[in-house]
């Protein structure tokens, strides 16, 4: 090798070396089942995505009235006045339909809207155990009305075909 490799090779030595290093996370592990180890899936950082990842830090311990559970608490304080009532219980402001309390549990006596039926709570079959209830939405799949597509008068006025569970055996 001659001097000047050796001088060229020195040079690209030293700004490897003041390179700033490649940051390496282990962003998930997977099951390997053939061999019965894992796989781990790697991003790489380089020194940009690093400084952006600290400034976003830094921003957020600077101005913490943005950022954390304050922050979300706040703006769901301010959408709480464009909310109409709960389409399932009826209560306005308190939540949206999406997170109504009856999708978990109707106390006995409750009302429910419209377009909305009471199953059991263990099976989800409507009208077949006394006891807890819960709300769910109906949803017609043909129309998507809130109606149950059994029940929609779109398919009551074409001829349809009777549901066959087994559509290519003998039986």
């Amino acid at each position: 090798m001659s001097k000047e490799q050796e001088l060229e090779y020195a040079m690209l030595f030293a700004k490897w070396k003041e390179a700033e290093p490649i940051t390496n996370r282990v962003m998930a592990s997977i099951p390997e089942p053939l061999f019965g180890g894992r796989i781990n899936v790697v991003q790489s950082y380089g020194p940009d995505t690093l400084a952006a990842m600290d400034s976003r830090r830094q921003r957020r311990a600077e101005n913490p009235k943005y950022y954390g559970e304050a922050a979300l608490n706040e703006y769901i304080e301010r959408q709480k006045s464009t909310w109409g009532p709960c389409e399932i219980c009826f209560k306005a402001g308190d939540h949206i339909s999406l997170y109504c309390p009856y999708r978990d549990y109707v106390p006995e006596g409750a009302s429910v809207g419209p377009g909305v039926e009471l199953v059991c709570r263990n099976c989800g079959l409507p009208d077949q155990h006394p006891g807890a209830k819960r709300a769910i939405r109906k949803s017609c799949f043909i129309c998507a009305s809130d109606h149950w597509g059994t029940d929609c008068p779109r398919a009551k006025q074409h001829k349809t075909v009777p549901y066959n569970p087994f559509p290519f055996s003998d039986r």
